[in-house]
């Protein structure tokens, strides 16, 4: 059933000139960036535009609300692990588990379900912080945005063993507890010396120009602005996939799997060969032998060895 109020609250941007962002307080810069969040990258807005009748849909302004979305997320997330925001990165999960399952990579949507269940259902505390605070991030320069993954930063590690000439496994593990020493010294020296190197960051260009050209060529386009009635072939290869709405729509497969996979039917009787003193096999359960006769038998050839 369509939502009355779902066409009063489809409204373009709010239109703020840039040059007066500098005089806006922190609290009016919150406001306006949250209204902008909610008309124009939120799955609310999208669930705005989907419930407008069919004839109002505006599907080139749907892409772009999509886009603003899952773009913002990314950028999120990417901070996230800069800055060592491992709470954020958690609450972002569920929809890098939506966003797997509709994409049909199911096993990395498995994986963050098994990661969901162990920190909300099977872990104790401590192993859960421990998790959180050592097994996701880690920082090598101490600095509050110098965070990387652990598998980025075993990259790391691989980049400052290869800087060397070809070593043979045992200098190797001779020269390894100093690598760290020696990539830090290296780059002392190459920043003292000025010497030639491949640079580690990608250089700043001068932005203003390309934003300004950017909100040009936006505002001719009117990408933001509502058509009623515009509609996009489906089937182009430019038109994108709400990967999040279809995984949301097909998680319970997903979710039937991994319950499938761990809630199997498991045997609960075992089954222990015991030898006796001379070496040949005791009678075992199957056979009649009670547990006691079995400790017996091995207390008994414990003996004659002591």
């Amino acid at each position: 059933m369509r939502d009355e109020g779902s066409e009063s609250r489809v409204r373009a941007a709010p239109s703020i000139q840039h040059e007066n962002l500098r005089s806006l307080s922190a609290d009016e810069l919150l406001k306006h960036a949250t209204e902008i969040h909610d008309r124009c990258a939120s799955g609310a807005a999208l669930a705005d535009l989907d419930e407008l009748p069919e004839e109002e849909q505006d599907d080139q302004l749907r892409q772009v609300y999509m886009w603003n979305r899952d773009a913002l997320r990314f950028v999120v997330l990417g901070e996230a692990l800069k800055r060592g925001d491992v709470g954020t990165m958690e609450d972002m999960l569920p929809f890098l588990a939506y966003r797997f399952s509709g994409g049909n990579n199911n096993k990395y949507c498995i994986e963050i379900l098994e990661l969901l269940q162990g920190i909300h259902k099977e872990w104790p505390d401590d192993v859960t912080n421990f998790v959180r605070e050592h097994c996701w991030l880690v920082n090598f320069s101490g600095t509050p945005t110098g965070f990387c993954p652990v598998d980025q930063a075993q990259e790391h590690n691989i980049k400052d063993i290869k800087e060397g000439p070809s070593i043979d496994w045992k200098f190797l593990k001779k020269m390894h507890p100093a690598i760290p020493i020696i990539s830090e010294l290296s780059k002392h020296m190459e920043e003292e010396f000025r010497t030639y190197t491949r640079g580690l960051k990608h250089t700043v260009p001068k932005k203003d120009q390309d934003v300004k050209k950017l909100e040009e060529t936006y505002s001719e386009a009117g990408i933001h602005k509502r058509e009623p009635g515009r509609v996009l072939n489906k089937k182009k290869p430019d038109t994108a996939e709400d990967f999040l709405a279809k995984g949301a729509e097909g998680f319970y497969k997903v979710l039937d799997r991994w319950q499938g996979n761990r809630n199997y039917e498991r045997r609960t009787d075992e089954d222990w060969e015991f030898r006796s003193a001379n070496g040949s096999p005791a009678p075992s359960s199957e056979s009649g032998a009670s547990c006691s006769d079995a400790v017996e038998l091995s207390l008994d050839r414990e003996d004659e060895w002591m």
